[in-house]
């Protein structure tokens, strides 16, 4: 957070595959959003949701992001973006463990 840089987070999470990466992305991404870094926070969605889009956890933070902190998703989520990797149906059957 000190860094306001995700590149590490990024490359450490894709060291990782499956449940283990999908907890730490959502490690990551409660401990940015709940210090009230959204824009980092976002960007970590945005780049690690587009690889994991089809895991439960990383279509609720989509979808929390959209819901709660609406003008930074739509800076930083795309139409084409969300067309692509968010689907509202599976985000809505999803809570905060995936």
């Amino acid at each position: 957070m000190r860094s306001k840089d995700i590149t590490g987070v990024v490359s450490f999470l894709a060291t990782h595959e499956g449940e283990t990466r999908e907890t730490l992305f959502n490690t990551a991404t409660r401990t940015l959003w709940d210090g009230y870094e959204r824009e980092l926070a976002t960007d970590l969605i945005k780049e690690v949701g587009s690889t994991i889009h089809t895991a439960n956890i990383a279509q609720y933070w989509m979808k929390q992001a959209l819901e709660v902190e609406p003008d930074i998703a739509q800076e930083r989520f795309d139409p084409d973006w969300l067309g692509m990797f968010y689907n509202a149906e599976h985000a809505a059957r999803c809570g905060k463990f995936g």
